[in-house]
């Protein structure tokens, strides 16, 4: 199984990320691997994703399959004026969003979603992955309680 999972930046229970992927692979079949996509950024849910992995990086039924953006560098159909950080250099600004569909382009099952706030990003690939359809479930209300 191929699942792609996407979150805010700001996701604060880490829990709530691993109980689920564990469910999900308690409830493969033993001959199965999950294959674990995520964007590989430093905080939120793909930390909590990265961790997960690296927690099963003995156990052969995980592949763990980080994507992180190119922040570094635009592409030829980039359209948008140039952004600077803080120190100068140049960034894409759409890098992440390049990055979300590049993960749903290369397939998936399943997208696990938690949404928080505004989380355009992890929006972004919700829609992408419904684009493909790829069946999207959304655990942003799981922190409205």
């Amino acid at each position: 199984m191929r699942l792609i999972v996407t979150g805010s930046r700001e996701w604060p229970s880490p829990e709530t990320v691993w109980a689920l992927l564990d469910e999900l692979l308690r409830c493969l079949a033993a001959d199965h691997a999950l294959t674990v996509v995520h964007g590989d950024a430093p905080r939120g849910v793909d930390r909590h994703v990265r961790r997960w992995c690296e927690r099963h990086r003995d156990d052969s039924a995980v592949v763990h399959e980080p994507h992180p953006a190119d922040w570094d560098r635009c592409r030829p159909q980039c359209t948008h004026p140039p952004r600077y950080r803080r120190d100068g250099t140049l960034f894409c600004q759409a890098a992440g969003a390049y990055r979300n569909q590049d993960m749903v382009d290369l397939g998936a099952d399943l997208v696990l979603a938690f949404p928080f706030g505004v989380s355009s990003g992890t929006r972004h690939c919700m829609r992408a992955a419904r684009a493909a359809d790829i069946e999207v479930m959304d655990f942003g209300h799981l922190l409205a309680a």
